[in-house]
């Protein structure tokens, strides 16, 4: 099932979170980074060009909302003012709607568009377009009426309607200042003014390469006065590339890239003294916000030579009042579960959940007591011998255990919340959409023996191609089709880049489930044949540091 995006949402939380968040804190890649694509926008850049590689939590999408935001309060100009085009453009819906939400708080918490101010509202929204095939102007009428007590009721349900039904249609290209929009979407921006593009995981999709002769044109100074275009602006990681043509798949096609082209063009433009400092225009963000201390190791020695570093530990991120909820909860949680559900799972499961609930609880109380030797927040399930056979569609016992760890942090979660107002999030994430839907129905089946009802609306069961830029608390990755055959490659060995965006998208605990012993014996295979590393990689510093921490669970000793 789709997800739907309302705008009208994304305003109401925007205009929440205005009033009580403090503003963005920004490490000191992430500001250089900014500076630039600020000093792009304001025109004053020595390189209409920006390659900006952001791995996994560094903040690639706050670059951009917190450049926008601070250029546009700069220029201190209304948006209906703005002399200039904003075009954000990204090839997910959820982006979309992310960067949207979170650039409109920035802008009432800035005052761009002040929310006291009927006209600067109604002038302020109407410069926007969020476009998306997944992207609607509002879901009920009751979003309305909340959004219309949310604004003071400065503005009508009946003008809100209209203006918000505006805000996602092609249309009005003169009023039009900032769109957002995914690359699938014809863009209503008027070309009279000069226009900025920003491309965010520009190294995920084909469909950048329209973007291409931009960049080429751009630093031989004939776009501009062709088609007003002042800057293009790209950021992605090509570590986590995945969802590629098959055309692209090679070395050489990965140079085609957009990340990558507007890298080498730069890069070119260095060496013939058309730019002199390179390193402003091409930068890595090396500093993790997302993945908690230790557990960013396995991606960081994997696919980023070891540069990749997290700037926070688990305590940092979640209180100790927080973490003694989580503990109680999951107590709770462990021992419904199991009093409900060990005749139906068996003792091979039970005892895996035992065994979890045991590391899970070791971690917290890791961090509650603030020891010298901290655990990284990360379990490992290693089924063993039970994996993904050539031919087979899912796997029985990594569904089982998926599902029934889904059940039990959803339960964690509801807990919590219901005490103190603490929302935290949970996805579980597969390579493939029937291995996903096996975990989900096994998840209902399994709830539907539990009392309390309702819990998969506290779990998002997702593919990895499209949680791409996503991130939740807790994340189960499950592994599927961990085989290497030469003459038939599994999704892993065809896009090595897989692997990295399922250990990447926790903010707390990262869960494994998988044959990981089996899939490092297929790396080592694969490294053979292909010269690649990555995944042997990764999956040896897996399963180091949950060896070291006793982190991991084996099905070999059940």
């Amino acid at each position: 099932m789709n997800m739907v995006y309302s705008v009208t949402k994304c305003v109401i939380n925007a205009l929440r979170s205005s009033r009580t968040r403090i503003g963005t804190t920004l490490t000191e890649s992430l500001n250089r980074a900014s500076n630039t694509i600020m000093s792009v926008l304001a025109e004053s850049a020595e390189s209409p060009l920006v390659a900006i590689h952001g791995p996994p939590g560094t903040g690639k999408t706050t670059a951009y909302v917190y450049s926008i935001s601070r250029h546009l309060n700069e220029e201190n100009v209304s948006l209906s003012e703005y002399s200039k085009n904003i075009l954000y453009v990204t090839s997910i819906n959820r982006l979309v709607q992310d960067v949207f939400g979170r650039i409109m708080e920035e802008f009432f918490r800035l005052g761009i568009i002040d929310v006291n101010d009927r006209n600067s509202l109604i002038e302020g929204l109407s410069s926007i377009k969020v476009l998306g095939s997944q992207i609607m102007p509002y879901t009920t009428r009751e979003e309305l009426i909340e959004l219309s007590q949310e604004l003071g009721d400065r503005v009508s349900i009946e003008e809100l309607n209209k203006m918000l039904v505006s805000m996602t249609k092609r249309e009005e290209k003169r009023k039009t200042r900032i769109v957002f929009t995914t690359e699938w979407q014809s863009v209503p921006i008027s070309l009279e003014r000069g226009t900025f593009i920003l491309v965010d995981e520009a190294s995920k999709s084909p469909m950048f390469h329209a973007f291409t002769p931009i960049a080429r044109e751009l630093l031989r100074n004939r776009v501009i006065n062709v088609y007003n275009l002042h800057g293009l602006t790209v950021i992605g990681d090509v570590q986590q590339a995945i969802s590629l043509e098959p055309e692209y798949s090679s070395l050489r096609g990965r140079e085609l890239l957009l990340l990558r082209y507007v890298e080498k063009y730069i890069s070119l433009a260095c060496r013939f003294g058309i730019i002199r400092n390179c390193e402003e225009y091409i930068l890595m963000l090396k500093e993790t916000l997302r993945i908690p201390k230790e557990s960013e190791v396995p991606i960081s020695h994997g696919y980023y030579n070891g540069l990749l570093a997290s700037k926070q530990l688990l305590s940092d991120k979640v209180g100790s009042d927080a973490l003694t909820l989580i503990a109680k909860c999951l107590d709770d949680a462990y021992k419904n579960t199991a009093e409900k559900l060990s005749r139906y799972l068996g003792s091979i499961i039970t005892r895996v959940l035992s065994d979890y609930v045991e590391s899970f609880r070791a971690i917290i109380d890791n961090y509650r007591g603030q020891k010298d030797k901290l655990l990284p927040p990360l379990i490992v399930i290693d089924t063993g011998k039970r994996r993904y056979e050539p031919g087979k569609e899912i796997e029985p016992y990594r569904v089982i255990i998926a599902s029934s760890i889904a059940l039990l942090l959803a339960q964690v979660i509801e807990c919590v919340y219901r005490y103190k107002k603490y929302l935290f999030t949970l996805a579980v994430i597969a390579p493939y959409s029937e291995l996903v839907n096996a975990i989900y129905q096994m998840f209902l089946n399994l709830e539907s023996r539990l009392p309390t009802r309702d819990l998969e609306r506290w779990v998002q069961f997702s593919t990895v191609h499209s949680f791409l830029g996503g991130e939740a608390d807790f994340v189960i990755a499950v592994l599927g089709r961990e085989y290497y055959l030469p003459q038939y490659l599994s999704i892993y060995f065809k896009e090595p880049e897989l692997l990295n965006v399922q250990l990447s998208r926790h903010k707390l605990l990262l869960t494994v489930v998988g044959s990981v012993e089996y899939f490092l014996h297929s790396a080592n295979q694969f490294k053979i044949d292909r010269d690649e590393e990555r995944v042997e990689k990764t999956l040896q510093q897996l399963i180091d540091i949950v060896e070291e921490h006793k982190l991991r669970i084996s099905l070999k000793t059940f």
